[in-house]
């Protein structure tokens, strides 16, 4: 009797390992790249407000260049106040949230809405949430209430290719280096296309 409870014990102890082994390595292991080429990133720098209390995008650069992926199956928004990130779910969506590098995949149903704690990269100044098919309509709302000086980094991914200058969606091929736009460029490219809606937000 002993003798059974005790392989009872040690297979339960060796199963518990290997879960917890497995669950590790599915939060840990690196997001898979397309397999259709690199993929872009638009990122754009979101600061504090501004003296009269308005947010705003801060920054004159907005850069394409490759990385990790994320999913994202229709639009959401967002806020981020002190150290977490209140995120409202209009559709059923999976995200991978990076703290550091490390994605946190957090799944969600519609209705919902996700806080996540992150004071780490808050701190150091710097927030990456990285989609891979970015929604037609998008918007975000960003809530800084402390750190003046510091800057929200936003990445959302996207399958982009250049042409004559500007950023089109599709099939495109690998650009070598880092292609700089302008904010002002950044925001033609966003009312042209409708690719997404930032807004300015008074609190």
């Amino acid at each position: 009797m002993k003798k059974g409870f005790s392989l009872l014990l040690v297979a339960f102890v060796v199963i518990t390992i290997l879960f917890i082994q497995y669950e590790e390595k599915s939060i840990k292991a690196p997001l898979e790249t397309s397999d259709t080429g690199e993929i872009k990133v638009l990122n754009i720098t979101i600061a504090k407000w501004s003296p009269d209390r308005d947010s705003y995008i801060s920054g004159n650069a907005v850069y394409l260049y490759g990385g990790f992926l994320g999913y994202c199956s229709d639009a959401f928004t967002y806020n981020i106040s002190g150290s977490t990130i209140d995120i409202y779910i209009l559709e059923d969506w999976t995200v991978d949230v990076l703290f550091n590098r490390t994605p946190r995949r957090v799944k969600t149903v519609a209705g919902e809405t996700v806080t996540l704690v992150c004071p780490l990269v808050l701190l150091g100044g710097r927030l990456v949430i990285e989609l891979e098919d970015m929604p037609e309509n998008l918007t975000i709302n960003v809530w800084l209430d402390d750190y003046r000086d510091r800057k929200v980094e936003l990445r959302l991914y996207e399958r982009w290719h250049l042409k004559n200058g500007s950023v089109q969606r599709g099939a495109y091929p690998p650009l070598k280096g880092i292609r700089t736009l302008s904010i002002e460029q950044v925001r033609n490219i966003i009312e042209k296309h409708g690719l997404f809606n930032i807004e300015d937000q008074k609190r």
